[in-house]
């Protein structure tokens, strides 16, 4: 960094934030885009003042080191690049960065500070494979049973099973929500680790909650399962806490069960929470 990059005495502030943490919000599941490592604030504050430094005269050099075990399964050290938290947005944004696959380790110039993290672009399933050909088999000259890979649809796939009663509060007051949710598909959800199982909103997908709070895992994230996993016909119960606007109101809320990295399960929408 540079001598002249602030133009006052400046105390540089930098955090790690777990990636699970209610201050942050996941990559949308549309972007297959996944967090590797910790989230890192960066906030640059003039000594003086003591007001937040917003613009750089020059840009400044981020180097983070990574760990490949912490990165999500079907990606690449090429797929690594560093990104920003647009507050403004709910986004996270690409910066322009350098992979050194050697040292471990990816750096990026930037002109101010916010939350940034290495993320992961991952493929996701594809919804279709193709079927390779059985090769013929040599007693019978028949084709041998063909082999398919399995879809994202049969792999992780819900029944909605209940929730609570819809609770009645008063503006600014908090309640507790519950839903149950059976696991159809062919896979087991799990609560942590590259590809958690959550709840997210949907109609439409990924979008901030009027109803979050800063106990969810992020505003379209409302929580995880109940238990370290969820096996293949076992039941899943999301809790959560919503806070109610400040103006007075009806208000319906929508989610939909969505494996982070991977992609949304299929199963149609759970009944509205309001």
């Amino acid at each position: 960094m540079s001598a002249n990059t602030f133009s006052a005495n400046t105390t540089l502030t930098i955090a790690s934030i777990s990636k699970t943490a209610s201050s942050v919000t996941a990559p949308a599941s549309s972007t297959n885009l996944s967090i590797v490592g910790k989230v890192y604030n960066l906030v640059a504050t003039a000594a003086t003042t003591g007001t937040n430094i917003t613009s750089f005269s020059k840009s400044v050099a981020l180097e983070f080191k990574y760990n490949t075990a912490d990165l999500p399964a079907g990606a690449k050290e090429a797929d690594l690049s560093i990104y920003y938290f647009d507050e403004t947005t709910s986004l996270w944004t690409k910066v322009t960065s350098v992979v050194d696959a050697v040292n471990k380790k990816i750096t990026a110039n930037v002109s101010h500070f916010t939350k940034f993290a290495i993320l992961a672009s991952v493929t996701a399933l594809q919804t279709q494979q193709p079927i390779t050909p059985a090769p013929q088999n040599v007693t019978t000259g028949k084709q041998a049973p063909q082999a398919t890979t399995p879809t994202l649809a049969s792999l992780y796939n819900f029944e909605y099973v209940g929730q609570s009663a819809y609770p009645h509060l008063v503006p600014g007051a908090t309640g507790t929500l519950s839903l149950t949710l059976k696991n159809t598909g062919t896979a087991t959800w799990s609560k942590s680790g590259s590809n958690p199982a959550r709840l997210g909103t949907s109609k439409a997908k990924d979008r901030s909650s009027i109803l979050h709070n800063n106990t969810w895992v992020g505003n379209n994230r409302a929580a995880t399962i109940d238990k370290d996993s969820i096996a293949p016909g076992e039941t899943a119960i999301f809790t959560f806490a919503i806070t109610a606007p400040s103006n007075p109101g009806k208000y319906k809320e929508y989610f939909q069960p969505v494996v982070d990295g991977l992609g949304w399960m299929s199963g149609g929408d759970s009944n509205p929470l309001g």
